[in-house]
């Protein structure tokens, strides 16, 4: 979905977009920066840790070897 919020210009709405929530329509409404509070700073950055660990224990592969 984040790829059809980018290819939007301000004030476009996109087709219908499905995703795993169910079927969604993306407005732009205004791009430019804009400064992120120190809690929504740290709960990006909790979130994305979180994705990187869980990603990287998906893809690990665990073996257990019993010392004789």
């Amino acid at each position: 979905m984040e790829a059809v919020a980018f290819a939007l210009q301000p004030g476009e709405v996109s087709a219908v977009v499905e995703s795993a929530l169910g079927y969604h329509l993306v407005q732009v409404i205004e791009r430019g920066e804009h400064e992120l509070s120190p809690e929504t700073w740290r709960r990006l950055r909790r979130e994305a840790v979180e994705a990187w660990l869980a990603d990287a224990r998906a893809r690990a592969t665990i073996e257990i070897v019993n010392p004789p």
